[in-house]
């Protein structure tokens, strides 16, 4: 009887909690080359350039108005881990400091990729003065994140709301690292049922990404013998 009391208590705050938080106003544009985490162009800004169910390849800018080695900032992504999907940094220009695993470091242009495993905690943010391009691949693709960044970033630019923020990771296999596990799974269970009920959505028409990329349905194995076969063939024909 009390574990059934205590569930209702739960459920009831969680409505409560749901119902009361507005759903946010949405832009009436869509995000056109790029996704942008605010409306200024020189914080942080990412390019979608490739995508399939096998991976997602993007570059993410942080610019001069991003604070730089402050993780509480504007321009660094929540402390989180995903699920099920590993995902690799490769610093293109100047430098960024991470955390993995709650040890800090800085990565610099030139210097060997890191992976990030599935479930192993993160965040970077770009470090000296200099602006900050990384390569970010995320692998397997199956939540397809060119849908995930648009309406997780505009969001965070038209809000944050963050009942709106958690419902679209719990969506997308995304978690916060810095709460407990058993509770962003319970919360995510509650927010599936009564998110939809008080209005919000997982994915906006608002938020659609108009930037061209590639996609394919072809995964990158599939992809790369169909590029083995036809390099054999003009061997052949050679």
């Amino acid at each position: 009887m009390k574990i059934l009391l205590s569930s209702l208590v739960v459920v009831a705050a969680s409505v409560g909690i749901v119902r009361i938080m507005p759903s946010p106003e949405r832009s009436a544009h869509a995000f056109d080359a790029c996704i942008g985490v605010s409306n200024d162009p020189d914080a942080s800004q990412m390019r979608i350039l490739s995508a399939n169910k096998d991976r997602l390849v993007a570059e993410e800018t942080q610019g001069n108005n991003c604070v730089p080695d402050v993780f509480d900032s504007n321009c660094a992504p929540p402390y989180h881990y995903h699920i099920i999907q590993d995902e690799t940094f490769e610093i293109l220009e100047g430098a960024a400091r991470m955390i993995l695993n709650g040890k800090e470091f800085v990565v610099k242009a030139g210097e060997p990729a890191i992976t990030v495993p599935h479930g192993d905690k993160h965040t970077f943010v770009k470090s000296g003065g200099e602006n900050m391009r990384v390569r970010v691949t995320m692998f397997p693709n199956p939540e397809n994140s060119e849908r995930l960044f648009p309406n997780l970033f505009g969001t965070i630019r038209d809000g944050p709301n963050p009942v709106q923020i958690i419902y679209i990771m719990c969506n997308n296999g995304v978690r916060l690292a810095d709460m407990p596990g058993f509770v962003h799974e319970a919360l995510c269970v509650i927010l599936n049922v009564m998110a939809p009920l008080a209005g919000y959505h997982v994915e906006y028409p608002e938020y659609q990404y108009k930037g061209e990329y590639t996609w394919t349905e072809e995964s990158v194995t599939q992809q790369e013998e169909s590029q083995q076969e036809e390099s054999e063939q003009e061997d052949q024909e050679l």
